[in-house]
């Protein structure tokens, strides 16, 4: 009964229903957890993709365009480094983080605004 309250405040804190737009720092978040290896890049992959494929609404072009780059770069990430087979369209987990971290530093450059 008690964690209905706190459940339904820590959605609103991650999601806006009235502008379908997910709070920068819900991707700023995710993305520290990742540069700092506090979650493997197979978990950040799940759940980026999984965050980027709902949001319908960013709240503006550059923060869009911050995340499709990053978007395209864990889509092009593959964990089996024996798997990789043309280096020019997959990348590793280092390169990965490396992306998440330029991606990091330009949403919260934006979100200092």
């Amino acid at each position: 009964m008690f964690l209905i309250p706190f459940i339904y405040e820590a959605v609103l804190n991650l999601y806006n229903p009235y502008t379908k737009t997910m709070s920068i720092n819900v991707y700023i978040n995710l993305i520290k957890d990742f540069v700092s290896r506090t979650i493997s890049a197979n978990e950040f992959e799940k759940k980026f993709i999984q965050m980027f494929k709902v949001e319908n609404n960013f709240s503006s072009k550059k923060q869009f365009n911050i995340l499709d780059k990053l978007f395209a770069d864990v889509d092009a990430y593959c964990s089996d480094s024996d798997l990789i087979e043309d280096p020019e369209f997959d990348i590793t987990e280092e390169e990965l983080r490396l992306s998440a971290k330029e991606a990091l530093n330009q949403l919260e450059e934006l979100a200092s605004v």
